[in-house]
């Protein structure tokens, strides 16, 4: 039996902002989590609290093992404390944060599902995941501007089955011994030179983002829940190179990977499965470099032709 990520909140705004935003995500869980959310005056932070991690306007603090872990966005928009063991995290912001959704979506909420989602094993890596029509797993792994949504979007027309090309989380797998990605379900965006490239038109105007997005359905293929990766490609996008690939072995991959999964040096208690799973992928998956180039837009089959 699979849970959602349950919302409980008294404020009309922030239910009907939210709860959208997790349904879409259609999430699967292997136990129930909570996010309840009040709207009011922030709280103290804990004491002892030491901000070890910062992302834009968000850093996250943690006083040590067994401690509670606090989220900080700022300044002065939100917080949630998060205990160690506990499947609910109690979120507090200000009236005025409702006025940046982007930011408190995609930024600050979402990095409290990234911890809320460890307690039920759910791992965050930063990455697209894909089916092939074979069946076989991909994951493409890297930065921003890598062209992980570019190289999805042209997979997803030559009927490849998407999962995300943003945020994914890592799970034992459903083989003994595995690794599975699930992803978080959002529109696929890309910036509008890339859109006019594939020739795909239309789309939702991600005006926060400067970007164009799409849901998988409306490139012409079906959204997939859950993948055990065979492939793992960490791309750079080149606008002059043409696209090649190079092999890794699992240490090299492990390496590489690891800054796109940065939670693992954060909470104590949960990192060692955390790199347990990240271990587990590479070693299941054969991995590559690729450069990915413009020839992609004409033969976007020449990736996994290259990765055959």
């Amino acid at each position: 039996m699979s849970h959602e990520i349950t919302l409980r909140t008294a404020h009309p705004a922030v239910e009907q902002l939210v709860s959208e935003w997790l349904h879409v995500s259609r999430i699967a869980l292997p136990r129930p989590v909570t996010l309840d959310i009040d709207v009011g005056p922030l709280p103290p932070l804990p004491s002892g609290s030491k901000f070890n991690f910062r992302q834009g306007n968000v850093a996250v603090s943690s006083a040590g093992p067994g401690m509670p872990l606090a989220i900080e966005w700022g300044p002065g928009m939100g917080r949630c404390v998060l205990d160690t063991s506990s499947t609910t995290a109690k979120v507090i912001m200000e009236e005025r944060a409702l006025e940046r959704p982007n930011e408190m979506l995609r930024l600050f909420l979402m990095l409290v599902c990234t911890f809320l989602l460890r307690r039920v094993g759910f791992h965050h890596i930063h990455g697209a995941v894909l089916l092939s029509p074979q069946n076989k797993g991909l994951l493409l792994v890297g930065v921003s501007g890598s062209g992980k949504s570019t190289t999805t979007a042209l997979l997803a027309r030559r009927g490849w089955q998407v999962g995300t090309d943003d945020i994914a989380f890592m799970c034992a797998g459903e083989q003994p011994g595995t690794t599975d990605i699930v992803p978080w379900r959002e529109r696929l965006a890309l910036h509008a030179d890339s859109a006019s490239a594939i020739g795909h038109h239309g789309g939702a105007d991600l005006e926060a983002r400067q970007k164009i997005g799409w849901f998988v359905e409306d490139l012409g293929t079906t959204w997939v829940q859950r993948v055990r990766p065979e492939l793992i490609v960490l791309p750079t996008a080149s606008a002059d190179a043409p696209t090649s690939v190079r092999p890794l072995r699992a240490q090299q991959s492990l390496a590489r990977i690891m800054p796109s999964s940065p939670w693992v040096s954060l909470e104590a208690e949960y990192a060692d499965e955390h790199l347990d799973l990240l271990t587990r992928l590479v070693k299941q998956s054969r991995s590559f470099e690729a450069t990915v180039g413009r020839d992609l837009f004409d033969r976007p089959d020449i990736l996994p032709e290259l990765l055959a």
